[in-house]
């Protein structure tokens, strides 16, 4: 499950309609290591499961997509799930693939298609090491560095 998460830092200028949808914002955050939250000009849907023609890069290696999901009430944001985590300062990219047999597109008509640009993700991931814990109390979340 994605929980989606926004840097509204990142978040600065709104995009004209082009025709094909634009992709606004793609940001790695500490809400989830493992998930790319992506912010788009209009609201999307995919008409099958697209997430084998969805490419992410780490570092200029492919990396594995294991769901590509909507936000429930926002349809304009898309939750991309990988594994493995993603990590403090990697470089990381996706693309979709607009040749393969499901469609990224926007919600009203004519459903128009996304294209097949490259995106770069802002990784927003504050240091945490696999040596670290993380505890919750009282709705705080800390840290703890076991290291």
């Amino acid at each position: 499950m994605l929980k989606f998460g926004l840097s509204l830092g990142r978040i600065g200028h709104v995009f004209p309609d082009h025709g094909v949808p634009v992709v606004v914002q793609s940001t790695i955050g500490d809400v989830q290591h493992d998930g790319i939250t992506v912010i788009w000009d209009r609201p999307m849907s995919v008409t099958c499961d697209v997430k084998s023609q969805i490419n992410v890069l780490v570092d200029g290696n492919p990396t594995t997509v294991t769901d590509v999901v909507f936000h429930p009430s926002s349809k304009s944001t898309m939750g991309i799930l990988v594994t493995p985590d993603f990590e403090v300062g990697q470089s990381v990219t996706w693309a979709y693939d607009d040749t393969g047999g499901c469609i990224l597109q926007q919600i009203e008509p004519p459903n128009t298609e996304a294209d097949g640009n490259t995106n770069v993700v802002y990784n927003d991931l504050l240091s945490m090491t696999a040596d670290s814990t993380l505890i919750t109390c009282d709705s705080t979340t800390i840290t703890a560095d076991r290291g």
